[in-house]
């Protein structure tokens, strides 16, 4: 009897922890983001020092909002191969840890991506949807703002180099 009772109790704490695991994986599964979420929360992050208003930042939302769509639908026609994607991934992170950024950073990245003619135009399409989405980003801001984040300007030309 004693050996049944073990046996019973050792089996269900095996069955609940087993369903206790499922229960854990299936919660951990990315949720799924409102569109454009993720690109307004990276943007309000950058601008943290700025000290953004309501309004601001739900006009970044609303930006983001009519902006991720379009990138993500222009990504997918790109249709980039996994390889492409661990070879660009790998190569902006060599260019990062060797300090390499600008032209440079992106010359390197391009080139080890191995894009077709196709996914070239595409992408540069997402390029200038980005661009367009930034000075929107920058014109709600205050100069002050722009100063607390030390990003300049849409129009802002460079500061002259000291000799």
């Amino acid at each position: 009897m004693f050996r049944f009772t073990t046996l019973t109790t050792v089996l269900l704490l095996v069955i609940t922890s087993m369903t206790a695991n499922a229960q854990d994986k299936q919660n951990k599964q990315k949720k799924p983001t409102a569109i454009g979420a993720r690109l307004a929360e990276n943007t309000i992050k950058r601008h943290a020092k700025a000290e953004l208003t309501e309004e601001q930042v739900a006009s970044i939302k609303k930006l983001a909002a009519t902006v991720s769509p379009q990138i993500n639908a222009l990504r997918k026609k790109a249709n980039l191969t996994p390889e492409q994607t661990k070879a660009v991934k790998a190569a902006r992170a060599k260019a990062k840890a060797d300090g390499v950024k600008g032209k440079e950073a992106t010359a390197a990245v391009d080139a080890a991506g191995k894009y077709t003619e196709e996914q070239v135009k595409i992408l540069a399409e997402v390029k200038q949807l980005n661009q367009k989405y930034f000075k929107d980003v920058q014109a709600l801001l205050t100069d002050e703002q722009r100063k607390a984040t030390r990003v300049r300007a849409a129009n802002a030309k460079k500061p002259a180099q000291k000799k």
